[in-house]
């Protein structure tokens, strides 16, 4: 077999990154002991008897009145502040604090015919005495009835304190 200029130089080449990693290795092995030693003083941890620990002391209670006049689970941040209370005579309530008047009963004509989900998202299709299809989310009104919960088999909505209950029906026949 002979050898080329290929050969030659590949083996130079080989000789020379052998060499160069040997002698990394022998620099980074051979650290004096001395810089080890200090490398590890710096890095120990201190002894109880070096640490100084100051005495803590709770703050006065003055210095929590901030947080007490402002009312965590208030959705005001405003301290309740009760009714004054009447002496005998009571007073008729204003008219922003009389709440609408509902309806007995309103009925509620439709019916569930399916419920769509597309990722977190609900939406209840509603066929109404008519015929016509709506889709509705929670929150939304029909007639006066809010819908408050759509799951995979059923739909809920309010008027006042009424509540219904839809259950979506399945058709079981076989498919012709």
């Amino acid at each position: 077999m002979r050898l080329t200029l290929a050969h030659w130089t590949m083996g130079l080449l080989a000789s020379a990154s052998i060499a160069l990693a040997s002698a990394i290795f022998v620099r980074m092995t051979s650290a004096p002991v001395a810089q080890v030693s200090e490398i590890r003083a710096e890095h120990t941890q201190p002894q109880p008897s070096d640490l100084h620990i100051a005495a803590f002391t709770f703050p006065s209670s003055s210095a929590f009145e901030i947080i007490t006049a402002r009312p965590l689970f208030s959705p005001s941040r405003r301290p309740f502040v009760p009714a004054p209370a009447t002496t005998g005579a009571i007073s008729q309530p204003s008219e922003q604090e009389v709440a609408p008047p509902v309806e007995a009963s309103l009925p509620f004509e439709f019916e569930l015919v399916g419920i769509v989900q597309i990722a977190n998202r609900r939406v209840a299709l509603l066929k109404s005495a008519e015929g016509e299809i709506k889709r509705v989310q929670i929150g939304a009104s029909l007639d006066g009835w809010e819908v408050n919960e759509i799951t995979a088999s059923q739909l809920v909505v309010r008027l006042g304190e009424q509540k219904k209950i839809l259950i979506l029906k399945y058709d079981r026949r076989e498919p012709s």
